[in-house]
């Protein structure tokens, strides 16, 4: 990779359990730094990993768990729900 990249960034694997297929990469920096802070409620306490179905993925004991409140889809009337 060439050079470093001294800013602020925003990296983060949203892994959504049990719906996985809507689980995202999602990154952002400058202007948009702070564009995800507040898009999920904090989790409850009693919500755990689930290393029984994915705790032999090699590297994921790496990162930190931070449990949050799957958001409920939402459409404008008129639309259909995705």
């Amino acid at each position: 990779m060439a050079g470093v990249f001294s800013e602020p960034f925003y990296l983060r694997i949203w892994f959504y359990h049990p719906n996985f297929i809507q689980s995202q990469i999602v990154v952002a920096f400058r202007e948009g730094l702070h564009f995800y802070d507040n898009t999920f409620e904090t989790g409850s306490g009693s919500q755990v990993f689930p290393w029984d179905l994915y705790g032999t993925v090699h590297g994921l004991e790496d990162f930190i768990w931070e449990p949050a409140t799957e958001p409920e889809p939402y459409c404008l009337p008129g639309q259909a729900e995705i």
